[in-house]
């Protein structure tokens, strides 16, 4: 599994399956698959942006929300629906910014043993929601 931002969609080829992780994603774009429950709900992302909210909140809230989750039944239905292609995670974020999709990364990596890379990086080291 691999994540990005919906601007590399045009990079993905028939071998890469697209998995929406984003509260609303944008019309130009196709995508294989939209998983709202891995995406921030609207009153944190609006705290967030209005800096109501820091980064390290965000993080806590975020996570307890990924945390009531079951990352083995997600992870299976992303697979069932990539039909052997590889899902990669995408949002709006550019890659080092900020970004819940590194939050959702780190949370399959602690749940299920597994790596998730950032598209197009040889080796992806994420910290507290940014790529580093």
């Amino acid at each position: 599994m691999k994540t990005s931002n919906f601007y590399q969609l045009r990079n993905l080829t028939d071998r890469e399956f697209s998995v929406s992780i984003a509260l609303y994603t944008p019309k130009y774009v196709q995508v294989g698959m939209n998983l709202l429950e891995l995406a921030p709900d609207d009153i944190l992302l609006e705290a967030f942006k209005s800096k109501v909210v820091s980064e390290d909140k965000y993080i806590k809230v975020f996570n307890k929300k990924l945390d009531r989750l079951n990352a083995s039944a997600i992870y299976k239905r992303i697979l069932e629906a990539a039909d052997g292609r590889e899902p990669v995670l995408m949002c709006h974020c550019g890659k080092s910014a900020f970004c819940h999709r590194h939050l959702v990364a780190d949370w399959f990596e602690k749940n299920l043993g597994i790596e998730v890379s950032e598209f197009g990086v040889n080796k992806t080291i994420r910290h507290k929601g940014r790529l580093i």
